[in-house]
């Protein structure tokens, strides 16, 4: 069945050309080989270079339970599988049910913990079978307690909802960080809407805490210490080509009126400097989704056409005015 389903849904592995073409393709061994030295560590990457100094077995074991599985039901996992060799070793009666999953998860495990990179989800075919084993010991020792003291009794089913609730509150837990924005996601979208871009528009509110509208344009190459402060900021510069129009897309967050135009740093492609320029516009009473900023003129002093459109009114032009630099 597992060749079959190889065959079927891993058809590149193989030569062909029809299904019974079951030689194995030198591309497919080729790629399997690549990948294996990518993850061996002598591959000098940057992914790799967060593997470095990790212990080999006992940083994936710890990730499991602290992470993947949780503190109770890992430890719970792990237990159950000691106890299951440990009955398969002594001959217990019905041990030998769990010899195929013991078996896996130690082998499994020895294999895929000794490798260079520990990535958690590639213990995922652990997590079954150990919950497997653990409903089965929790459940077994609930079984075993029924005709003994009560303490016992009590102790077995507390240990069975204590591992159960606390696993379900663990993944709540955990998942909510995926519910979140990572914190330097956030960082990310506070720099975009506090500090100013080359090229961006402020709404008239007395909120100082709206966000300013950066839109992003052609910027020129990065800073380069062969060249001064002053060339630097030249080449670094947001970039427009006479008569070439410019249409960017932008979001806005909030509703109003956007009253100012900021164009800090614009450059002309034949890599004539602009002054810093802060431009007053009339009100634009709208809620504007693209811009497109568009040079008319060459020649000095610069006129640069500002639009801004309406994506939702098939580009219907809400407000246009020139400005001369």
């Amino acid at each position: 069945v597992a060749m079959l389903t190889f065959r079927i849904f891993s058809p590149y592995a193989f030569e062909g050309p029809g299904f019974f073409g079951l030689m194995i393709s030198d591309r497919f061994l080729e790629t399997v080989r690549q990948s294996q030295f990518n993850v061996s560590g002598r591959a000098e990457s940057p992914p790799n270079w967060q593997w470095v100094n990790r212990t080999a077995y006992l940083f994936a074991w710890q990730n499991m339970v602290l992470w993947g599985m949780g503190v109770a039901l890992g430890l719970t996992g792990w237990i159950a599988c000691l106890v299951s060799v440990w009955r398969v070793i002594k001959g217990r009666a019905d041990a030998i049910r769990h010899l195929p999953l013991v078996v896996w998860v130690i082998g499994y495990f020895l294999f895929v913990g000794g490798l260079w990179v520990m990535s958690m989800r590639y213990y995922l075919p652990l997590y079954a079978p150990l919950i497997v084993l653990a409903a089965w010991l929790l459940v077994e020792l609930v079984k075993q307690a029924r005709h003994r003291h009560l303490i016992y009794r009590g102790l077995s089913v507390a240990l069975l909802i204590g591992v159960t609730g606390f696993t379900l509150l663990w993944g709540v837990m955990f998942t909510n960080i995926y519910r979140n924005l990572a914190t330097f996601t956030q960082s990310g979208y506070y720099t975009w809407e506090r500090i100013p871009a080359d090229f961006y528009m402020v709404v008239d509110a007395e909120d100082e805490a709206i966000p300013l509208i950066n839109v992003p344009l052609r910027h020129g190459v990065g800073l380069n210490k062969a060249f001064s402060v002053e060339e630097n900021l030249v080449r670094s510069a947001t970039r427009i080509t006479p008569l070439v129009p410019i249409n960017q897309r932008f979001h806005v967050s909030v509703g109003g009126t956007v009253d100012e135009v900021h164009a800090f740093r614009l450059v002309a492609d034949l890599m004539q400097a602009l002054p810093p320029v802060t431009t007053d516009t009339p009100a634009l009473e709208t809620d504007p989704t693209v811009s497109a900023v568009e040079p008319v003129a060459s020649d000095e002093p610069l006129t640069v056409r500002i639009a801004i459109l309406d994506a939702n009114a098939n580009m219907r032009a809400i407000s246009s005015r020139r400005l001369t630099f």
